[in-house]
């Protein structure tokens, strides 16, 4: 007499191309991953030191000079009374979000942002983003 057999399930061989298939797909799609998300941070000081540059240079066409060197935010909150007065007087907001840069004007014109010390891997080998007197920007690592 013959016993029926129960043929339901996986294979131990089926589940293991599976998650061999699973594994490579993560080894491919982790580091452009890492790519795009670095690609998005270096994004943001770069859309911000543009606005502090345009503000700077209608600034400097109302007043005649360029602002003083300055720290204006860390992205969250500003420093003091007068780097609110210097920011309100360019017309700058402070973004939103999790801030990862310090930002400075320069008294020459140009803008700078520098990495604040949190704890992102993503920015710890970069030194500094900034926009020359020209309007070139410039993005210097470690």
């Amino acid at each position: 007499m013959k016993l029926a057999r129960n043929k339901k399930g996986f294979t131990l061989i089926e589940l293991m191309v599976v998650v061999l298939i699973i594994g490579v797909l993560a080894a491919l799609a982790i580091p452009r991953f890492t790519k795009a998300s670095l690609k998005a941070k270096l994004a943001e000081p770069e859309m911000i030191i543009k606005q502090i540059y345009t503000l700077n240079i209608a600034f400097y066409q109302l007043e005649g000079h360029n602002i003083k060197a300055y720290r204006i935010t860390d992205g969250t909150h500003y420093f003091d009374n007068d780097s609110k007065r210097i920011a309100d007087s360019l017309g700058f907001s402070i973004p939103t979000g999790t801030p990862r840069f310090d930002y400075y004007t320069r008294a020459d014109g140009s803008v700078v942002a520098l990495p604040n010390g949190t704890d992102d891997f993503a920015v710890n080998d970069l030194d500094s983003v900034f926009i020359n007197k020209k309007g070139d920007i410039h993005i210097a690592w470690k």
